[in-house]
């Protein structure tokens, strides 16, 4: 009766990876010890198995979606079980069904993690947007927030030798990165209506 399965992934790094980036950068996992059909969230795609037979009925991935070539984009995963939902298929996230994830290492570059985190979020208001006052209001909220942990992240880099000047900088980037993301989402779907 459960159309998809998915579960934790795992990094895997060539090169050591930089210490600017979290601890579980490229990794992801739900909160689930056993198998368990997941009615909100997303399997990510690094790990996600579909029964063939619903992918010819729901004739598979948008190919607009996603990555192409140069081009970062994002949702064809989260798009197709969307659709699934939709006429009743179950997903579920099994936490035995590990695998690990190669992660290239121009992908350990701040500005790629960076429009990564901006195009993920930019994505998502196409399945799940927020009204234009609540995207506005969160790119706010968020952009004052930085502004005054701008100290606190200077003081432990002047500090504390293993927090760096460029992970108080990724610090401060990632969220208004993910913020701007949501917001210029939100405006690219106004714009379609």
């Amino acid at each position: 009766s459960i159309a998809a399965f998915g579960g934790p992934i795992d990094a895997i790094f060539q090169d050591e990876i930089p210490g600017w980036l979290p601890e579980k950068f490229g990794c992801f996992s739900m909160p689930f010890e056993k198998q368990t059909v997941i009615e909100n969230g997303f399997i990510r795609g690094g790990c996600f198995m579909v029964l063939r037979s619903v992918l010819v009925e729901l004739n598979g991935f948008d190919k607009t979606l996603g990555v192409t070539g140069d081009s970062l984009h994002y949702g064809e995963e989260i798009e197709l079980q969307l659709r699934m939902r939709k006429v009743g298929h179950k997903i579920a996230y099994d936490p035995s069904l590990r695998t690990g994830h190669f992660v290239r290492t121009d992908k350990l570059n701040m500005g790629w993690v960076l429009r990564s985190e901006y195009a993920r979020r930019r994505d998502k208001m196409l399945f799940e947007p927020v009204s234009f006052m609540t995207a506005f209001g969160h790119l706010i909220k968020t952009t004052l927030g930085r502004f005054f942990w701008i100290p606190v992240h200077l003081m432990k880099a002047i500090f504390n030798r293993r927090y760096t000047f460029k992970k108080a900088f990724f610090q401060i980037a990632q969220p208004m990165a993910y913020r701007v993301g949501e917001w210029v989402g939100v405006l690219i779907q106004k714009s379609r209506k």
